[in-house]
């Protein structure tokens, strides 16, 4: 009998994978819900205001500004101590050209939701000198979408006296595109413009409060999503302010920080073949 070897050769060809980290879209805050608040001082003068505000997602941004008459004055010198349902909240930047004009902003990560107090304690007493009521105060809260909490503040700065504003990133490449501005502004006279400053795209910078307090004074809240068109400087992470009337002051302006860019993984084909050999005896 004759034996003959044969071999026979399986081949099984396998696709390897590769994992790849990309980047995906930032995210664009938004406002999910907001509210305006606006008080007269009274001729006693005002200690605290308690304020009833619907708290809609996980960041609340407040910006408050004061103004008074030639005749009075609105803060005698520290900004208020803020509370939102009996948490303190951050100060994020305090602007001030004098008693008579002054500005803040604070923020407050996952405030408990609901209708809850928003309690603006002022120290010493917000008051009026005359007896004509001649101080005057505002607030806009915003419940905001897509801030990241762990570092919710890109940049910030509070100024004192007019000129144009240029916000720095609190570290290098910080501030981005789709980053949310808050402006409030107060000045020492009665500006002919709702907005006070234009970013350089001027893009369309939305005004949510403004007016005139008497004859020498106006106010004003406003906010930007920033465009890349926005950012200036060397590594294109800072926002120029430009001055739109001729006497704003008591300014204080905050970038708040998006959530990062997730990292989003990816399989991709890299080639692999593994070769099996089967040999058969007959």
């Amino acid at each position: 009998m004759n034996f003959t070897r044969s071999r026979q050769t399986l081949t099984l060809a396998i696709t390897g994978l590769a994992l790849v980290v990309a980047q995906d879209a930032r995210s664009v805050i938004t406002i999910d819900s907001s509210n305006i608040f606006a008080h007269q001082v009274a001729d006693a003068g005002d200690d605290a205001t308690n304020l009833s505000y619907n708290s809609t997602s996980n960041f609340l941004a407040v910006a408050i500004y004061g103004v008074a008459d030639a005749n009075g004055v609105s803060q005698t010198s520290d900004t208020p101590v803020v509370t939102y349902g009996g948490v303190p909240m951050m100060q994020a930047q305090v602007g001030r050209k004098s008693n008579d004009e002054w500005t803040a902003i604070y923020y407050l990560a996952n405030p408990v939701t609901g209708s809850n107090n928003l309690f603006i304690d002022f120290t010493p007493d917000l008051i009026s000198h005359t007896a004509d009521p001649t101080g005057f105060f505002g607030v806009v809260a915003f419940s905001l979408l897509g801030v990241d909490i762990a570092n919710p503040v890109a940049g910030a700065v509070g100024v004192s006296t007019g000129g144009d504003i240029t916000i720095l990133s609190e570290t290098p490449g910080e501030i981005g595109a789709d980053d949310f501005l808050l402006v409030s502004t107060a000045s020492d006279n009665v500006e002919s413009s709702t907005i006070f400053y234009d970013t350089s795209s001027g893009d369309g910078e939305v005004s949510v409060l403004s007016g005139t307090h008497g004859t020498t004074k106006s106010y004003g809240v406003f906010y930007d999503s920033l465009v890349a068109s926005d950012l200036t400087g060397a590594n294109s992470d800072e926002v120029f302010l430009d001055r739109k009337q001729g006497h704003s002051k008591g300014t204080t302006a905050v970038v708040f920080n998006q959530i990062p860019e997730p990292a989003s993984l990816a399989l991709m084909g890299l080639g692999g073949l593994l070769m099996l050999s089967r040999r058969r005896e007959a």
